[in-house]
């Protein structure tokens, strides 16, 4: 058995309990969420030594080794401490809409997290932490909410490296396998070796960061400069997500910190099967959002 504490920075405001949830909900740290999107994370990296048209039966069976499922206990478990002084407020969810608002956790506030793992090192749990926190946990975390931080000193292709080493354990497995039609989404590549993802970041512009985040303006900047630009453009306004029909977002927006207290603004994409366009109508979707995203909010 392995122990690791971490100290947890709510960096965006945080609404747990999901779309639905209840006020009270919303004022305290579930650690279910933030294990869902711990699986959710593995499923990023795990989803790269898959055959996505028939073994996503080999998946569930190998994410119930760590997770748990009807046949056997989860293999970590997580507890959390110091939460009870957490300061919650109201905040708009979309900045044009003055009515939409929810309780949220604020950021620059901690709280305790101790990670307990049986089996693996804990070392790819952490990494799944990273990036479940750099996802977004909750309500909105497409949309800039909900990211935390345990690690200052990010590196995403190291988390990716330490997850993908327990992968090819699982799945007796070095070779990743290449697919132009992943079904969920994955870091893979296409057969042409093109990526179905795109990770980027930047530094924020100093305009965004006085003593600390200006998340409201961050978040009204992203709306009006980036996502109602990108809308406008029909054959791209699908990558976005939309409420009727419901369709989820192909496009993450977060916020994360540097050791050096600066703040970077994080475009995370994904390509997977869908009705709605084809790989490339995503692609150039895709690279006209970091261009909108770039003239926005990128500084030195």
């Amino acid at each position: 058995m392995k122990e690791k504490n971490f100290k947890v920075e709510v960096i965006t405001p945080t609404i747990m309990g999901g779309a639905d949830s209840k006020e009270i909900d919303s004022m305290r740290i579930r650690l279910s969420e933030i294990k869902s999107m711990m699986r959710y994370a593995f499923r990023t990296v795990a989803g790269k030594y898959i055959n996505h048209n028939n073994d996503m039966k080999k998946l569930l069976e190998v994410e119930g080794k760590i997770f748990g499922d009807t046949s056997c206990k989860s293999d970590f478990k997580m507890l959390v401490e110091n939460t009870e002084n957490l300061k919650i407020n109201w905040i708009k969810l979309l900045p044009h809409k003055s009515s939409f608002s929810k309780q949220a956790i604020l950021p620059n506030q901690t709280f305790d997290l101790t990670l307990i793992s049986n089996s693996y090192p804990i070392e790819f749990y952490e990494s799944l932490l990273n990036l479940a926190f750099l996802f977004g946990v909750g309500n909105r975390r497409n949309r800039l909410n909900g990211n935390l931080q345990i690690n200052y000193n990010l590196s995403i292709a190291e988390d990716i490296k330490r997850i993908s080493d327990v992968c090819k354990d699982l799945f007796k497995t070095n070779q990743e396998i290449k697919t132009d039609e992943p079904l969920y989404p994955t870091f893979t590549f296409r057969k042409d070796d093109q990526k179905n993802y795109l990770v980027y970041s930047m530094p924020l512009k100093k305009d965004f960061v006085e003593k600390n985040l200006n998340f409201e303006n961050i978040l009204k900047s992203l709306y009006e400069k980036v996502i109602h630009e990108i809308e406008k453009k029909g054959e791209f306004s699908k990558i976005l997500g939309s409420s009727n029909p419901r369709q989820a977002s192909f496009v993450n927006f977060s916020i994360q910190k540097t050791k050096e207290n600066f703040y970077k603004l994080y475009l995370i994409a994904f390509y997977y099967k869908n009705r709605n366009f084809d790989y490339s109508t995503w692609k150039g979707a895709v690279d006209k959002i970091k261009e909108q995203a770039e003239e926005t909010f990128k500084g030195s």
